[in-house]
């Protein structure tokens, strides 16, 4: 996935902060992202690989590769008790009140679309165009290597960024997405098995590294990393909810020791088994497991 970093650059209009752009890549899991808002500011993050979850105080959300997850200006959101998982992603944290107001960024006519698109999507998660990677690279790289015209470029380069999120996507056609949703389908309901990605692909009639392109693809990580990251899911469920020991919780989901699932937990969870149970498990609530 490359080397992992974190860039982070604001910019202001004429004093006013305008927005923030982050890009990220993590190959290991981050610590949990606490509860926080942007005052009047509304924030996108896009997934450019990987999945990550997401909390506002009513619901909690999964966001994969190629999607946008979106929280309305003064909304509480977090990640929960969840780390941030190993991913590439991009956010944006942006005043569209004050963009409404500035037509020198979008036209009226444009900004009105927008706000008619956020506000009638009807879902936190939405998948943009295909053109949203190219347009952030592009306000990137003007950050990363400014110039005279900086100014002119960021307002462009803005301008490319919010019409690319607030254009629906339309799916083209493709034969293998039912094909790598079914074998999501089977990862879910096998988690306490010993599940092989050979097997996968020639359940699915395809090659292995056609299997493992379109599972990327269409999940956002490679077919074994998403095998372990679900399996992972469900042992903390386990980690929480009963009194079965470390070992025990291996075994159930899978993996051939102990030393090796404590290896695993910790590279998606940013600590081990033990010390996720001790920091987020309230004794009294623990349920013995006959």
């Amino acid at each position: 996935m490359g080397r992992e970093y974190a860039q982070i650059y604001d910019y202001y209009y004429h004093n006013h902060f305008l927005f923030r752009l982050g890009h990220k890549r993590y190959q290991k899991a981050q610590p949990p992202i606490p509860l926080h808002e942007h005052g009047n500011m509304t924030e996108f993050v896009f997934l450019e690989k990987g999945t990550q979850s997401y909390q506002t105080i009513d619901e909690i959300y999964t966001v994969h590769q190629g999607e946008v997850f979106f929280t309305q200006p003064n909304e509480p959101h977090s990640t929960g008790i969840l780390p941030e998982e190993i991913s590439v992603l991009y956010y944006l944290i942006v005043d569209l009140c004050l963009i409404s107001e500035l037509d020198i960024f979008i036209s009226e006519n444009e900004y009105t679309k927008m706000d008619n698109y956020f506000r009638n999507i009807g879902s936190r998660i939405f998948k943009p165009s295909p053109h949203l990677t190219t347009a952030l690279r592009r306000l990137l790289e003007i950050f990363i290597i400014p110039d005279m015209h900086f100014d002119t470029h960021i307002r462009n380069a803005l301008s490319e960024v919010l019409i690319s999120l607030s254009t629906p996507f339309i799916p083209g056609k493709d034969s293998h997405n039912g094909e790598i949703e079914n074998s999501m389908s089977y990862i879910q309901n096998h988690l306490k098995e010993v599940i092989y990605v050979s097997e996968l692909a020639q359940m699915e009639n395809m090659s292995l590294s056609a299997f493992k392109k379109n599972f990327v693809r269409i999940a956002g990580i490679p077919p074994g990393e998403y095998i372990l990251q679900e399996k992972i899911k469900k042992s903390k469920e386990l980690l929480l909810s009963t009194r079965l020991s470390i070992t025990e919780i291996a075994f159930e989901y899978g993996f051939s020791s102990s030393q090796y699932f404590a290896t695993v937990f910790k590279r998606f969870c940013y600590m081990s088994p033990s010390q996720f149970r001790k920091v987020y498990c309230v004794s009294e609530n623990l349920k013995s497991e006959s």
